[in-house]
């Protein structure tokens, strides 16, 4: 005749042996152990996580103490300028772009 075992949280019966005791308490102590190292895991990816923010926090804070904001682009200050004349033109043919008066002295 079969017997129908059913799930318990507790002790198994003191009918079954030395044995199922046994085997339930190391089960609640590796179980302990797993807990712990779980603990552990997550201990060390919020550490990181933290780590990671401070380092994030700290270029920040030096990027703005350098003044890193974003400048308005504008022209190079040289010797070509509007009204120069050292521009040249350009123009689209197709799917080409074609070149003029790079070959010609300033007009």
């Amino acid at each position: 005749m079969n017997r129908i075992h059913t799930f318990r949280l507790g002790p198994p019966p003191a009918d079954q042996g030395l044995g199922a005791m046994l085997g339930w308490l190391m089960a609640v102590v590796v179980g302990g152990f797993a807990v712990l190292i779980g603990a552990l895991f997550a201990l060390f990816a919020g550490l990181a996580v933290a780590i990671v923010a401070a380092f994030a926090w700290i270029a920040v804070k030096l990027a703005r103490l350098t003044g890193g904001r974003a400048r308005q682009a504008r022209p190079a200050s040289s010797s070509v300028g509007a009204g120069d004349g050292d521009l040249i033109d350009a123009r689209k043919v197709g799917d080409q772009w074609v070149a003029y008066g790079y070959d010609q002295p300033s007009r």
